[in-house]
Formats: C-alpha cells, structure tokens, sequence
C-alpha cells in the first residue's frame, strides 16, 4: 500500500535545457518527497545487516548510500562484492570507481590487492586513498594515505593536517566572501553571519579530529574571523594600553551571556568539543552499580570509538574496561580523549594540578530510572561541568584584567556595565536585519564601539570639535561623552530618540495584550488649575493598568559621560541610580504645582499609582531593572494570551520564546536610539559652528517621518487626541 501512495507518484518530467532536452521520469519516487530517504533505508537494511555478519568484516557504518566498512582487506573486499550482486536485485548498483581502501599497512594491503584480483578481476577498480599528490604504488602509511567520511578526515596524521587545512581555509573564504558582499548593503547581516561562522562552520571538526591536530587550524580560523570582525565593525583597538586591549580581545571571545560579543574562540574551546563529541554516544538504559546498590540509568554506548573490545555482552566489565588505563592502550580514540579531558582539568585547576581520574570515571550524564520512569536522580555530564568552571575561569581572568585598568577608561567601564547588564545590553549583537530591527552600517559602529568601550569611527573627522555650549568650551572627545553635555546644541534629537524607543516600547505592550496608555493627558487631568495652559500638571509616557493596581512608567535616557558615570560614584551603579530618581523627581513635581495652586489633587492622584517605575535606557543600550521587569512581563502577558497560536505546549513556553524576541527587539531600538542621537547632534553642532541653525534637509525629513510614526501610533492606541507634546510641557 506504501508504494501506491501518491506521494510516490513518479509522473515527472524535467528539462536538460543547455543540451534541449527534455525528459520524462516513469521511476522512482517525487523530487523533494520526504520519505524516500526512510524508504531507500529501509530497503538496504537488510543487506547491511548481511554484510556485518561476513567473517572478517569488524564493523560497518552507513548513511544512505554512504557506507564505511572497517576489517581485514582480504576479508572485507570479497563481502564488499557479494553486497554489491545482492543490491542489483534491488534495482541498485555500487559505483566501484568511487570505492576507496585507507590501508594502514600499505605494503600489506597492495601485495592483498593483487592476489583478491585474481580471484574477481572487479577488485582491480578499488584504490588507494591518499591525499593529491601520493603515489600510492610505492606510499606508506603517514605520506597522506586517508578519506572523509561523514565530513570527518579518517586517515594519517598527514592527511588530516591536509584535510583540516584546506577546510579551513575555505570556511575562511566563504566568510570573507560572505561578509565582503553583505556589508556594503547591511554591516548588521555580515556581523550576523560572521557571528554564526564561529560557532558552526568547524564544531564537527573539533568534536572528531584531535586537539593536537585541530589547534594549530582552529588558532587560524580565530585569527582570521577577528580579523574580518574590525573589517566590518570598523572598530579601532591601536591607541589602547595592553590590559585595555586583553580585555577587549576577551570579550569578543565571551559569551553574549557573560558581557561578550560571542564570536567564539575556535582554539580555545577544541577541547572541550572534543570531550562532547566522545561522550556524545547513544545512549541506553543499562543495569549498573551506583553506591553499592543496583540501578538502571542512561549511560554512552562506547563501542562506536572504543572498538568491539568492549561491546560483546561484558556487562559492568565492558564499563570497567572502558573507564581503566586499558582502555588508553587499546583505543587511540580513547588516548585523545584523556588527553583533552586532562588539559580541561588542568585548565580549570587553581593550583594547575588536576586530581588523576580515569578516563570516564567521572560521571557521565545519566537519568535515574525507576519503574519505567525517571525518578529525579540526574547527574550532569562532566564535560558540561568543566564547561562551567572553564566560565568561571575565564570571567575571573577578566575580572583580573579589568582590576589592572584605572577607573575613567572607556573599556573598563563598558566591562563594568557589560557584567551588571548582559542580559539586556547583548541582544543586539548578531541580529539579522528586518523591517522593524534594522541598525545602519554607522550606527552599528557606533552601539558595537559604546559596547566594548572603543573610540567611536564616525567621530574619527571630528576630533576636537566645539561644541555649543552655555558654561566652559567643551570639545568633541572620541567618545562622545561632550555630545551627551552640550546644552546649545538645537534641535529635536533627544525628543526623537525618547518617542521612537516609546513607540516600540508600546508596540510590544499591545502584541503582548497589556492594557495601558501613552503619555495620558488624562492621568492627572482632574489636577490641572492653570489656566493658561489645556495640558496637566505631569504627563506619564505610559501607565500600564494591570487589574491589581495601575502604575506610572517615564522613560529616560542617559548619555556617555554624564555625572553618574563619573569616577567619585558608584562603579556600575549608573543605570539603577538614576531609576530610582524618577519617583522621587515624580513627587517633587507634584508636590511643587500642589503648592503653587494651593492644592493637594497632584499629590494625592500620585500615591494612587504608587510607585513610579524608572524605564531608564543606558549609552551602550543598558537597561534598568523596571524595563527589564516590563519586558518579562510583556512576555508572560503574551505567551499566557497566545501559546496556542504559536503551537507551543504550553503558556511558559511560549513566554521563552517571546522573551527573547523582546530582549532583541528592545535591544536593537536602544542601541539604535542612542547611535541616531548622537549622529544627529553632532550633525547639528556642526551646522551650528558653519553659522546655520537648523539641520541637513535629510535630518530634518527623518526627524519629521519619526515625528509622524509617533504622532500616529499615539493617535491610534492611546487615550488621547494628539500626541504634539512639546518635551518642556512634560514634568517628572
């Protein structure tokens, strides 16, 4: 009944169109049908299930039509032939011209070669597989003799040197290329890209090929990612002391989750793909010792790297076997592996002296069973254990550096802050573009150089630059810090850069379903006295009417180089110091109108809301506790509304996967915000010094488009008629 499905339907044609052809399929089954890879299986299980049990053949591994059979050549080549006379019943024929021998004996192999012929002259169609270049009439085995299976290089150290070299090189090329075609158009897309090329282009490598080969390969792939990473950043590192630099470097290697960048350090983490891939093995439910009592848990089966030595039905001997120093002089596999988990343990050890363990004798991740079920017993897998203490290394060492740079460096304090806020100061990082997350090439300069402390490129032309300003000259600085300070600068950049982060900040309440306002009017309506102006006394940029109890929100940004960034504060305290202002500048508002009109209605409509959450937006896209609070809340308002939608199990699924789209959404338009202000102050600060006063026509476009954007998302979801404010009329 399976092969008179439709979905097999072999009714198709296809056009060989350079040579005019055209030509009609009558077999087989639909181009692109998801189930003929299950069927082509199926049908050749059997005969592989054959082949296994021939005399001689010592194992038998395959994908598809990819298959690697390891035994004697003498033994294995006759099996090989008679599988391939039982395949042409199945309509299948085996390609000899592709079928290649790794002999680890060459001599032995070729002198086997030529006897097997005589008996079948097909065999004379296998060869030798070398690397370009080997003349397999008289090679040995470490002169290049080897092949790739399954993308891993299985052959001589010298094969493998060649083999990781040329895939290297062009994991290198493919990211060059890449990044080179996207970042004139899109920076954002080719830091993406190259974020992803770090992490996946050689993981398969590193789990398979020895550290001690893969290294010296992995140490180039780094060099040239972090290369082609200041190509596309633009960032500049040649003016920094040696600490300032280390520190740099570090977090570019560090996770998004410890305050890096994320572009992972290949060579650096060899080992430890290493260590997975071994302890990576299938896993089955096997009867075993644990603390004297009997147990059934999940432990690797070894016996794909191990060899049939420890796979034949030995029970709790085949595990001893495994984890003893027997198993170092049986399996080279086995060699590799204790070597890398030794050099992770020394790595990790404080004093450099690792305690000697055997080579698995440390727990493997294994799942208590108890009657079919699993009973809460679960023991982490050590590589994932050294995982985490090879972090706390690593985040200590930068904690090391960070103490030998004086307070008042850039790159000290970007650290500083990185660590208080990974959580929301990362999710810019290795975003792709859409329609709603797009950062400019110069502005992504800009969020990537305030986030790692650098001197931002697009202030490069304009050092020293006068700024207007109402007390003492104050001097463009690579950093931007006199941007932030200059009060004569004209314009409308701050109240763009408020009421653009404002709209995706109500944007996400509404997809979220969280019933609130934008900048009210009504809020403190029933408290306005004064005559001589229709707006109330406080305007909040949002209340959020949650069924317990609304509350008030204002948003704030904070620039570089204001006073609670200074060295006589608090070192990292900024962001959360100037959030707990915001109630406080709410109270003081109300009670000075309360005062001038004689009333207590500002005041007492104040207490009602309780207290003011402080949205406060850092210069490198730092949030503070109360928007990171919304945005938590945001996203279990949304996956409690629509989990079902998104075929989630459940509510707090659905919640995860909205966080992170709201952490990234956030991310990007504070890092954005922060970068178009600063261009756009600067821009007009220039145009102030050439004796203009108003900005470039095509500022003045886009501050007009984002004063519309806002003006209609007001107008739209908000409580009010309008939403032309003017910042100055807007207290707390």
């Amino acid at each position: 009944m399976l092969f008179r499905s439709p979905v097999f339907h072999a009714a198709n044609s296809a056009s060989l169109r350079a040579k005019g052809v055209n030509v009609q399929i009558e077999e087989g089954g639909g181009q692109g049908c998801p189930l003929m890879t299950v069927v082509f299986a199926e049908v050749l299980h059997q005969a592989i299930l054959d082949l296994k049990k021939e005399e001689g053949v010592d194992g038998v591994v395959a994908f598809l039509d990819d298959m690697t059979v390891v035994g004697a050549v003498n033994f294995v080549l006759p099996a090989v032939m008679r599988l391939a006379e039982k395949i042409k019943e199945l309509g299948l024929e085996l390609n000899l011209s592709k079928c290649k021998i790794i002999p680890k004996d060459a001599t032995m192999v070729r002198s086997a070669l030529v006897e097997i012929c005589n008996d079948d002259p097909r065999i004379s169609e296998f060869t030798l597989a070398t690397m370009p270049g080997v003349d397999t009439s008289s090679a040995e085995w470490g002169d290049g003799f080897g092949a790739v299976i399954a993308g891993t290089p299985v052959g001589d150290p010298r094969f493998v040197h060649f083999h990781m070299d040329k895939v290297t090189r062009e994991a290198l090329a493919d990211a060059r290329h890449i990044t080179e075609m996207l970042v004139a158009t899109s920076g954002q897309a080719a830091l993406a890209i190259l974020m992803q090329s770090s992490t996946t282009k050689l993981s398969h490598l590193m789990m398979t090929v020895k550290p001690t080969i893969a290294e010296l390969y992995l140490e180039m792939y780094d060099v040239g990612l972090v290369t082609q990473f200041f190509e596309v950043t633009g960032l500049m590192v040649a003016d920094l002391t040696d600490p300032e630099t280390e520190l740099v470097m570090h977090r570019l290697r560090a996770s998004r989750r410890n305050g890096g960048v994320g572009l992972n350090d290949p060579k650096s983490d060899c080992r430890q793909n290493f260590v997975n891939g071994f302890t990576m093995g299938t896993p089955r439910l096997a009867d075993r010792t644990l603390k004297g009592k009997s147990a059934e848990g999940c432990i690797p089966t070894l016996s794909s790297v191990l060899g049939n030595k420890f796979s034949k039905g030995e029970g709790e001997q085949r595990w001893s076997k495994a984890t003893s120093e027997e198993s170092l002089k049986t399996s080279p596999m086995c060699l590799g592996f204790y070597m890398a988990y030794r050099g992770l343990q020394k790595e990790v050890a404080l004093d450099g002296n690792a305690p000697v363990t055997g080579v698995l004798a440390t727990p493997v991740e294994a799942a208590g069973i108890a009657e079919g079920k699993p009973n809460g017993n679960v023991l982490k897998k050590f590589a994932s254990l050294i995982a985490q203490q090879r972090a706390a290394v690593a985040s200590k060492k930068a904690d090391d550096i960070c103490s030998r740079i004086p307070r008042g460096s850039m790159v000290r304090e970007a650290y500083v802050y990185s660590m208080a806020h990974s959580s929301s100061m990362t999710g810019f990082i290795a975003t792709c573009p859409t329609y709603s997350g797009v950062i400019g090439n110069v502005h992504l300069q800009t969020a990537m150089a305030s986030f790692l402390g650098l001197p931002i490129p697009a202030l490069k032309d304009h050092q020293n630059t006068r700024l207007p300003h109402s007390l003492q000259p104050i001097y463009l600085d690579p950093h931007g810090h006199g941007i932030s300070k200059a009060d004569k600068i004209k314009g409308t950049a701050t109240k763009d850069r408020h009421d653009s982060f404002l709209i995706v900040l109500a944007d996400m309440l509404r997809t979220a379903g969280v019933r609130h306002t934008v900048e009210d009017v009504t809020a403190f309506g029933g408290a306005r006295l004064d005559p001589n102006t229709n707006l109330p006394p406080i305007i909040p940029d949002i209340i959020i009417k949650t069924t317990d109890q609304p509350y008030l929100c204002d948003l704030k940004f904070m620039g570089t180089g204001t006073a609670p960034f200074g060295v006589d504060k608090e070192e990292g305290a900024a962001i959360e110091t100037r959030a707990t202002r915001i109630n406080d500048e709410y109270q003081t508002a109300a009670s000075n109108y309360d005062e001038e009109w004689n009333t207590t209605n500002a005041t007492t409509t104040l207490r009602s809301y309780g207290r003011v959450r402080g949205l406060v937006v850092g210069p490198r896209g730092e949030l503070s506790k109360d928007l990171v609070d919304l945005i938590a809340m945001a996203a279990t308002a949304a996956g409690t509304k629509n989990w079902m939608e998104l075929g989630e199990e459940n509510a707090s699924l659905a919640r995860a996967r909205y966080l992170r789209v709201f952490r990234r959404k956030i991310a990007v338009a504070a890092v954005r915000a922060q970068a178009i202000c600063m261009s756009s102050r600067l821009e007009q600060a220039l145009a102030q010094n050439a004796g203009g006063s108003r900005p470039s026509h095509r500022v003045r476009t886009q501050r007009w488009k984002a004063k519309k954007d806002h003006e209609e998302y007001a107008n739209t979801h908000a409580s009010f008629a309008s939403a032309n404010h003017s910042a100055r009329n807007r207290r707390g």
